[in-house]
């Protein structure tokens, strides 16, 4: 799951990753960790990611009628900056 924005006129893309997996984990994704271990791969591109920035058909779910309900990710989801 990816989240993009514009804050403060600056485009930014996010991955988003589920926060209590986040906070077992030290919140992999920050700069000195090691790197993704996990590919996602949809046509022709692929992206790799932390096994905590997967989600089953139903956490997805209940974060998209969350996201435009409220208009944002809740901030206990765990931001990975991604470098474009």
């Amino acid at each position: 799951m990816e989240i993009r924005t514009t804050a403060t006129g600056i485009p930014r893309q996010y991955v988003i990753g589920k926060p209590e997996v986040a906070l077992a984990t030290g919140c992999p994704g920050t700069e000195g960790d090691a790197p993704p271990d996990q590919t996602i791969v949809w046509d022709q591109f692929e992206t790799k990611v932390y096994s905590h920035e997967i989600f089953n058909l139903e956490e997805v779910t209940d974060l998209f009628i969350a996201y435009f309900r409220d208009g944002d990710v809740d901030p206990s989801y765990r931001r990975r900056l991604l470098s474009l």
